[in-house]
């Protein structure tokens, strides 16, 4: 019984300790799944998906972030240019303190 609850505290602990990472992998995975989408739909000449749908995509996967409204302008602003958003730059809208973990 005290060896289940100690792996279980490691467990705990370990997924403390990589929070951050596990947030960043996430994000990247659904800013890629985005813009992919974009590129396809832009090469079929047809309208890129609607921003809300990233933005919904990531509250269902259980990320809050107030960066949402920076997000969704960016992604609005390039529908407005008719430019390709980059995923690198979209998941540095969406978690700003992430530069320091991608960059160094």
């Amino acid at each position: 019984m005290n060896e289940l609850r100690s792996l279980r505290a490691r467990v705990n602990a370990l997924r403390r300790k990589m929070v951050h990472a596990l947030a960043i992998v996430k994000v990247r995975r659904m800013a890629d799944d985005y813009c992919r989408t974009w590129f396809v739909a832009k090469s079929n000449h047809e309208l890129p998906p609607d921003p809300h749908r990233l933005i919904q995509g990531l509250g269902q996967a259980g990320l809050r972030l107030p960066s949402f409204a920076s997000a969704n302008n960016f992604l609005y602003d390039c529908r407005r240019r008719k430019a390709d958003p980059d995923p690198e730059r979209l998941v540095n809208i969406l978690l700003p303190w992430a530069r320091r973990y991608l960059h160094s």
